[in-house]
């Protein structure tokens, strides 16, 4: 690219006076002679020459544009590898937090059936007790009805006494 580039600038000069006879001997005899007034208004130049710069030109112009496609391309991959770093470290980042949350789910459905299973074991024992409390109150309660109704039967032997000694 370099000895084109040197070759290029090389032949983008102006043709010196000798060279510019030259190429008025050498031309088409049909083809016209253009003055270039801007640049030297007393030379007078070919229609070949004026197309090797217009070619030369365009070369220029083409090695300008791949220049800045080349570089709008490697820009562009380097988004796009920065964009796919990106986006793995977000997916790496949600793999985690979904793991940190299965993780959580599992430790609290153990919880859930450790907890499950004391309830069971918990209700279990308080109706054992509960049994046993009203085991032992039905058992008072009888003892206190028929000490009751000892009671109420002294008393009536006693009011009967009563009432048979106060007749007599």
């Amino acid at each position: 690219m370099r000895s084109l580039h040197k070759a290029h600038k090389m032949s983008a000069r102006c043709p010196g006076p000798s060279e510019v006879q030259d190429s008025e001997e050498n031309a088409d005899e049909t083809a016209p002679v253009v003055t270039m007034g801007l640049l030297q208004p007393l030379k007078t130049f070919s229609i070949k020459d004026i197309s090797v710069n217009v070619h030369i030109r365009q070369l220029t112009d083409l090695e300008t544009d791949n220049f800045k496609l080349r570089f709008k391309i490697s820009s562009s991959e380097d988004d796009m590898v920065h964009m796919t770093n990106v986006h793995q470290a977000k997916v790496e980042s949600l793999k985690n937090e979904i793991s940190d949350k299965q993780r959580l789910v599992c430790l609290a459905s153990k919880a859930m059936d450790l907890m499950g299973k004391n309830y069971e074991e918990n209700l279990k024992e308080i109706r054992q007790q509960n049994d046993t409390e009203e085991r032992i109150l039905k058992s008072r309660i009888q003892e206190l009805e028929t000490a009751l109704k000892e009671h109420e039967n002294k008393l009536r032997d006693s009011a009967s006494s009563v009432c048979r000694d106060g007749h007599s």
